[in-house]
């Protein structure tokens, strides 16, 4: 949902490098969402996807003010033709297209069994008990109507991206009201789209940054302020704004004087701080530390670099002691590449987070960075092995079929060349009907190339 570039000449009229740059900017952002996606086959058995590209159709349930989403295979096979939001990727989604969110459509990828198949079933009790795409009637009898799913998919989370609304202004994307570009962002945690506009904190010019945390989510998940000083590109150690009251992680685990013990790690030997001390030794700045340093009162704090294995440590104690008496602006994060890896894995940071439901965040290739890559490779692996299947076609023709391929290509491209080159220097905009002219005008010629042949 990227922002659409703005085009200075006339309205619906565009050069040839706009048209081609126009072209690979699509290709790219397609093969980023769906260069993955098998676009035959519904991804419900799959159970709840990772990650997917996701639908909702507003003329199935969206019209009757209903939240359901499908995947991408459905949105063309059983809501071809429907009015359908495009909602990007969600994470741990399981399609609903045919189930008791539809009520008048059924998933036309689900095929009903056919007779082979209930005689199957019919023949084994062990099978229908087991089997549980066949649904019980209240007679206690069997009903083979048809394949049937879960009648909800109770761990789908909907939000207003479902409605075909977005950001905290709950508008539609694109906005017919205001026509106005804007780049959109999504939330890596709540997963809702955002004007850059409305996130409340300049996006930072060099876009060196990997996701980006909503105001609402940092604020929902406190803890995850502690984390500002060490993943957030746009951290000023100046701007002190507000303190924001955070969930504390306690350790039982205590010295003989009855404090807690904190284990920093530092060129690769252990220390210990006692909890009354505020001042924390500078590290060196090696290959594990951040070089970012942060002023607060009179004391220069660095970031420390502390490795989640090591025992009895917890990342996040470490940085609440550190930061506690400090206030820093607390709003959208945006977040460096890999800044997952700063979070601290200790159990008890663990429980935190499966208590905020978010233990996504520890793993890396829940990113959408991670999947827009994956689906790029894949798509390249798509492409490349049509050009290998086209090659091996063209190695089993003959040889003249394979110098009239030669001379229909060149023919082509010498054509092409020559009818772009009349417009130039006409300085003449290409416009659809050039388009059409010049390939009735190819297909002429091939018909009279085949009829020349067959004389």
């Amino acid at each position: 949902m990227a922002a659409k570039q703005d085009i200075d000449d006339d309205e619906g009229v565009i050069s040839i490098r706009e048209a081609i740059q126009a072209e690979e900017i699509l290709e790219e952002e397609t093969a980023a969402v769906l260069g993955g996606v098998d676009d035959n086959n519904c991804t419900y058995s799959k159970g709840y996807a990772k990650r997917q590209p996701l639908y909702a159709c507003f003329t199935c349930t969206g019209n009757k003010g209903i939240l359901a989403g499908i995947c991408y295979a459905c949105s063309i096979h059983c809501h071809d033709g429907h009015i359908l939001y495009e909602l990007y990727t969600k994470r741990n989604f399981r399609c609903d297209c045919g189930n008791d969110l539809f009520s008048s459509t059924r998933c036309e990828l689900d095929p009903p069994f056919d007779e082979i198949e209930i005689q199957s079933l019919k023949s084994s009790v062990q099978c229908l008990a087991d089997f549980s795409h066949v649904s019980l009637i209240s007679s206690g009898g069997l009903n083979f109507c048809g394949f049937k799913k879960d009648s909800m998919n109770h761990k789908n989370v909907y939000n207003d991206n479902f409605k075909g609304l977005y950001c905290s202004c709950k508008r539609p994307y694109p906005d017919e009201e205001n026509p106005q570009d804007d780049q959109m962002i999504q939330c890596n945690i709540c997963e809702d789209w955002f004007h850059a506009k409305h996130l409340g904190k300049q996006v930072p010019e060099n876009e060196k940054f990997s996701e980006m945390t909503c105001d609402s989510c940092v604020r929902k998940h406190s803890f995850l302020s502690y984390y500002i000083p060490l993943v957030d590109v746009t951290y000023d150690s100046n701007h002190k704004v507000e303190n924001l009251d955070v969930d504390v992680v306690t350790s039982d685990e205590t010295s003989d004087n009855g404090e807690l013990k904190l284990r920093l790690i530092r060129d690769n030997s252990v220390s210990v701080a006692a909890e009354k001390e505020t001042d924390v030794n500078e590290p060196e700045n090696n290959d594990g530390a951040i070089g970012m340093k942060r002023k607060a009162s009179d004391e220069c704090f660095t970031h420390i670099s502390i490795k989640n294995d090591a025992v009895n440590v917890c990342k996040l104690m470490v940085l609440q002691k550190k930061y506690q008496s400090s206030k820093y602006d607390i709003s959208v994060m945006y977040l460096r590449d890999d800044w997952r890896l700063e979070l601290c894995t200790c159990q008890d940071c663990k429980s935190l987070y499966k208590s905020h439901g978010v233990e996504f965040l520890l793993d890396h290739e829940d990113s959408i960075h991670v999947y827009e890559e994956r689906s790029k490779a894949k798509y390249e692996c798509q492409r490349h092995a049509g050009i290998n299947e086209l090659d091996s076609r063209i190695d089993n023709l003959s040889y003249d079929q394979q110098c009239h391929l030669a001379y229909g290509i060149n023919d082509f491209k010498n054509n092409l060349t020559e009818f772009l080159k009349n417009l130039a220097s006409k300085n003449k905009v290409v416009e659809p009907g050039d388009i059409q002219e010049f390939f009735s005008k190819q297909e002429e010629k091939r018909k009279k190339l085949r009829t020349n042949l067959l004389k």
